[in-house]
C-alpha cells in the first residue's frame, strides 16, 4: 500500500495470485463436491485406485521391486496413487483402504511366484527374515508412500472445502501437529529415496600416495551371460596378472563384501573377478523364471565367463575371535559400497529364494562317483573346523581325485569360510603354492 492509499504493483500481483488460486480451489471443490458428498463413490475410488496399481505391479515386479529404478518408481507411483485416492475421498480413511486393496490384488496377481520371500509366512527365524526382506521391504516402498500420499491428498481436499472458521480455530493446534508430522514424514521419505538412489561403486586401486596404479583395474560391470545381465566386480593391480574367478557358495551366496574386506591382497597377484551368479546379490532380478535355473544352467553360465540354513549357527559354534571374519560371518560383509542399498536388502532374500530352487537339485550328486578323473590342476583349502557332514564326505572324495596336480591345505582356526576367516594364510597359499605350481602349465 502506497502513502496515498493506492495499491503498489507487488501487492496488486499478490492479490491477483490469491484471487486466481481461490477461484481454482472453488472450481475444484465444485466439481468434486458430489463425490465428497457420497461416501459410496469415495469408497469405490479408494479401493479402485489401490487395485488398479496392484495389478500391473504384481505383473511387473512379482517379487517386489528388485532394482534401484524399480524401487524409486514404486515410491513415486504409490505416492501419486495414494494422493489421488485421498483427494477423491477427502478422508484419511483412504490411508488404509487404498494400500489394503493394492496388497490384496498384488498378492493375487503374483500367486504363481515361488520362494521363501513370496510363499506363505512362516514364524521360524528364517521365515521372519524372508518376510522382512520380501514383503516388509515392499511395504516400505509401496504401502507407506501410498498411505502418506493418501494423507496429503485428504489434506488438500479439506483445504479446498474447509470446515467452519470456529472449528478450525478450536483445532488449530491439532492442524499444526498434523502438518508438522506430514513434513517430517515427507523428509524421511525423501531421504530414504536418496539413499536408494546411491549407485554401487568400487574404489580405484591406488598407491601409497593415493594415485591410481597404472595398468590396474577396479570396476563393477554388467555382462550378458546366456541372456541374463549379471554383475561382476573386477579388481587387480595389473591386468596382466592371471584371472581368478570366485564363485560364492550357497547356492545363492553373494560375497563381494567379503572379498573386498578380507582378501584384498589377492588383487596384487591376480585379476580377481567376483561374480554374482543368477539369482544372487546384484543378479537377484535374474532369478525368474525359476524352472530354467538348474545346475546345468549354472555350469553353462560359469563356462560362459570363466535345510542347511536352519542350523548354520548351531553347526559352527567354535571360537571365531582369532579370525578376520567374526561370529556374524556373511552378515558382516553386506554394508559395503559395492552393493547399492536395494542390493543389500535383497542379498538375504536372494540367497533364500535361489537356495530353495537349486539346493533340491544337488541332493543326488555324488562327486565320489562322477568327478574323480580331472584334467586340470586341483587345489583345496579346507577349514579344520568344517562341519562333519561336509568334512567327512570331502575326506572320502579327496584320495579318489586323479589330477595333473593335486594339493590340500587345512587352515587351523577356520570352519566353512577359510579364505575369509584366515585371509593371510589363504593369500600365502594362493601365491606361493597355487600360482607357483601353475605358472608353467597351459
Amino acid at each position: 500500500m502506497g502513502h496515498d492509499g493506492t495499491v503498489v504493483p507487488d501487492e496488486r500481483r499478490s492479490q491477483n495470485w490469491r484471487t486466481r488460486a481461490q477461484r481454482l480451489a472453488d472450481d475444484a471443490a465444485g466439481v468434486a463436491g458430489p463425490i465428497w458428498n457420497d461416501r459410496r463413490i469415495g469408497s469405490v475410488a479408494a479401493v479402485g485406485a489401490g487395485a488398479l496399481w496392484g495389478a500391473p505391479a504384481g505383473w511387473w515386479t512379482p517379487r517386489g521391486p528388485l532394482t534401484t529404478g524399480q524401487a524409486i518408481w514404486s515410491i513415486v507411483v504409490s505416492l501419486a496413487v495414494g494422493a489421488t485416492a485421498g483427494i477423491i475421498v477427502r478422508s484419511r480413511w483412504a490411508m488404509l483402504a487404498t494400500p489394503v486393496a493394492f496388497a490384496a490384488v498384488f498378492e493375487l496377481v503374483r500367486a504363481g511366484t515361488d520362494g521363501p520371500t513370496v510363499d506363505r509366512i512362516s514364524t521360524s527365524t528364517y521365515g521372519l527374515i524372508a518376510f522382512v526382506v520380501g514383503r516388509g521391504f515392499h511395504a516400505l516402498i509401496s504401502l507407506l508412500p501410498m498411505a502418506y500420499g493418501a494423507s496429503l491428498g485428504a489434506g488438500i481436499a479439506r483445504q479446498l472445502a474447509p470446515a467452519s472458521s470456529g472449528t478450525m480455530h478450536s483445532r488449530r493446534w491439532w492442524l499444526y501437529t498434523k502438518r508438522g508430522s506430514a513434513v517430517l514424514a515427507g523428509i524421511g521419505l525423501l531421504a530414504f529415496t536418496v539413499m536408494l538412489a546411491r549407485p554401487a561403486s568400487t574404489d580405484p586401486i591406488v598407491d601409497a600416495d593415493g594415485n591410481r596404479i597404472p595398468g590396474s583395474i577396479a570396476e563393477l560391470t554388467t555382462v550378458d551371460v546366456n541372456g541374463h545381465d549379471l554383475t561382476m566386480l573386477i579388481r587387480g593391480h595389473s591386468v596382466d596378472n592371471p584371472v581368478l574367478l570366485f564363485l560364492a557358495g550357497g547356492p545363492g551366496g553373494s560375497e563381494m563384501g567379503a572379498m573386498r574386506r578380507h582378501v584384498p591382497e589377492l588383487e596384487e597377484h591376480f585379476t580377481v573377478v567376483t561374480w554374482d551368479q543368477r539369482g544372487t546379490g546384484h543378479a537377484y532380478g535374474q532369478l525368474d523364471p525359476t524352472d530354467t535355473l538348474t545346475l546345468d544352467s549354472a555350469i553353462d553360465d560359469t563356462l560362459a565367463v570363466e535345510t542347511a540354513l536352519a542350523n548354520e549357527q548351531d553347526v559352527y559354534t567354535y571360537d571365531h575371535s582369532p579370525n578376520s571374519e567374526g561370529q556374524g560371518q556373511m552378515s558382516e560383509n553386506l554394508f559395503v559400497e559395492e552393493y547399492a542399498l536395494i542390493d543389500q536388502i535383497h542379498i538375504l532374500g536372494g540367497f533364500m529364494d535361489t537356495f530353495s530352487v537349486l539346493y533340491p537339485q544337488l541332493q543326488d550328486i555324488d562327486f565320489r562317483e562322477t568327478a574323480t578323473d580331472l584334467e586340470i590342476p586341483m587345489f583345496f583349502v579346507q577349514g579344520a573346523l568344517e562341519a562333519d557332514g561336509r568334512a567327512d564326505v570331502f575326506a572320502d572324495w579327496y584320495p579318489m581325485v586323479d589330477a595333473p596336480i593335486k594339493d590340500l591345505v587345512v587352515l587351523d582356526t577356520s570352519g566353512h569360510r577359510p579364505l575369509f576367516e584366515q585371509p593371510d594364510e589363504f593369500v600365502e597359499y594362493m601365491t606361493n603354492t597355487v600360482l607357483a605350481r601353475t605358472a608353467d602349465t597351459d
